[in-house]
């Protein structure tokens, strides 16, 4: 293989695994709690919990934004959804769909689409919106380029659909001010995304989970790890 093949393979990797985060990934482990407080950290008190739902799916759900792909660094791991990632399977990752939703991706560019399940989770990078398995990003067109501008639509949520929990770590006014502190989330493993501009503005979150006492638990690990105290919310559907 030449010189150029090897650098465009790189670049590929690059460009579609950057910002890759698999909650169980058993290279990436959940942080664990700190034996030691540190220094000057106030005493730590129960997590907030607020009973205000976070509705962040509706009938017609869409989205549009860009397309990355994931493959050989984690083929053969275990996904979000307790599966083995195949990267040779068509499979999508969501930041927050219900593991097996049905879903359709459309390339804006070539109207080219495919349907697909959800079945992991990510990608954690502001803008993008779905990572294809490689499989995938072949058969839509992308996998050389290695992101690309797409519409997401929701077509099927599955038949059970479990209680989902976040936790919320802020609202920002400013977008480039949420961006910086998810990525400082994510540098320590926390699987933190911005919900969409709201009236209120742009709320980080981290999540979700399918459990209360994980999403407590992990509040603890977050403000362990430097951060403020997040605030508990239900997670549902309407």
């Amino acid at each position: 293989m030449d010189k150029r093949a090897i650098i465009l393979i790189f670049a590929m990797l690059l460009l579609s695994g950057c910002g890759r985060y698999l909650v169980n990934d058993p290279d990436i482990p959940i942080p664990t709690r700190s034996g030691t407080p540190k220094k000057n950290k106030p005493a730590a008190g129960k997590p907030i919990r607020d009973k205000k739902a976070h509705v962040f799916l509706k009938k017609g759900f869409t989205q549009e934004g860009t397309a990355s792909w994931y493959g050989p660094q984690f083929h053969g791991k275990a996904s979000a959804s307790g599966e083995k990632f195949d990267m040779n399977q068509i499979s999508a990752a969501h930041k927050y769909l219900p593991m097996n939703s049905k879903i359709r991706v459309t390339e804006i560019e070539t109207g080219k689409s495919i349907v697909l399940l959800v079945k992991d989770r990510g990608p954690y990078v502001h803008g993008r919106i779905v990572d294809l398995s490689k499989k995938a990003a072949q058969k839509l067109g992308y996998f050389k380029k290695g992101l690309t501008r797409v519409k997401l639509e929701l077509l099927k949520l599955p038949d059970e659909i479990p209680t989902f929990f976040i936790v919320q770590m802020g609202v920002f006014s400013q977008l480039d001010n949420a961006i910086i502190q998810q990525k400082k989330l994510v540098k320590k493993h926390f699987p933190a995304f911005i919900l969409g501009d709201t009236k209120s503005g742009f709320t980080l979150v981290v999540g979700p989970y399918t459990s209360e006492s994980t999403a407590y638990d992990h509040c603890d690990r977050i403000e362990d790890a430097g951060f403020k105290k997040g605030i508990i919310k239900d997670f549902i559907v309407e």
